[in-house]
């Protein structure tokens, strides 16, 4: 179930994808609403309500980027986030929490999740965090052609 933004940016390139996992509907309704979406060139892949959801959707059609809640019901987002980063490692992690716990924060770290965000969330902060994010992915992409470049010519030379 898409959330109807276009398949490409302004330039032509594909729009990130991004999964919510938050267990209050609420909250997942204001993020739908109030976050601009289509000017980060994101597009709301689909929402899930714990964990497990979000693991089933994934397995289904992985998306570029998690947006999770901690404390959830049936599977935590730290247990969601564990999961990811051993399964689906490309994925870019961001907690959106309505608890400040440095815990749960040091561990994620040791799972890759380099951003956090407390609820309720300052659009421009989270703007702000997107687009970081999405720069580290170009970055890693453009690395990973360069290694690639190299690796052909490497071939063809030797």
């Amino acid at each position: 179930m898409g959330y109807g933004c276009d398949v490409t940016g302004e330039g032509g390139e594909s729009l990130k994808k991004v999964l919510l996992v938050e267990d209050d509907p609420n909250v997942t309704r204001g993020l739908l609403k109030h976050i601009p979406w289509n000017e980060l060139q994101i597009e709301v892949q689909d929402t899930a309500a714990n964990g497990e959801e979000a693991l089933q959707k994934i397995e289904a059609k992985v998306p570029d980027i998690v947006i999770t809640d901690v404390y959830m019901p049936t599977m935590d987002g730290l247990e969601l986030i564990k999961r990811l980063h051993a399964e689906y490692p490309s994925i870019h992690i961001i907690i959106h929490s309505g608890y400040d716990d440095f815990d749960n924060a040091r561990l994620a770290m040791k799972f890759g999740v380099r951003h956090f965000f407390l609820k309720p969330v300052n659009v421009y902060e989270f703007k702000t965090v997107i687009k970081e994010v999405i720069q580290e992915m170009g970055a890693q992409e453009k690395q990973k052609k360069l290694q690639e470049f190299y690796d052909r010519q490497s071939d063809q030379i030797l």
